[in-house]
């Protein structure tokens, strides 16, 4: 099973802190035999942009520097990826933002769902608001 990774995912992975650390760990972890983690381009930019915040990281942010050094050791993994944007993904991420009206929060979550199912992934993410992405391939991981 191949599965993009939201920010999420990818944040409590390689935040020993943080409070789904474990639970995200054994479920990487425990992928089967083959399967692959997929980071995509807004993935890796958010978990650059987060590891790098103070505040996210309880001061113990990382500089650029070492953020990008970070994630490159991360995507030596045999179980990581980074994958490219699958050619459907500007419909059905159309198709996905639209019902959401002004919901801005949801134009990413909507890319996300979009990325997934045009390429064919599950999308392991904590949020419970990607319930809402008909044919979305789920692992809920909260």
């Amino acid at each position: 099973m191949d599965a993009l990774a939201d920010v999420s995912v990818l944040l409590s992975l390689l935040d020993e802190r943080h409070k789904a650390h474990s639970k995200v760990s054994a479920w990487f972890d425990d992928l089967p035999e083959g399967s692959r983690l997929l980071v995509c381009r807004v993935a890796q930019l958010g978990l650059i942009r987060l590891i790098t915040s103070d505040s996210v990281m309880q001061g113990e942010a990382l500089t650029l520097r070492e953020a990008w050094a970070f994630y490159g050791v991360f995507l030596r993994d045999p179980s990581v990826s980074f994958v490219d944007e699958p050619a459907e993904l500007q419909a059905r991420w159309f198709q996905f933002c639209l019902p959401f009206g002004k919901a801005t929060k949801r134009v990413t979550d909507a890319y996300f769902a979009g990325f997934a199912v045009a390429g064919k992934y599950a999308l392991a993410t904590l949020d419970k608001g990607f319930q809402d992405f008909e044919g979305l391939d789920l692992v809920l991981l909260k």
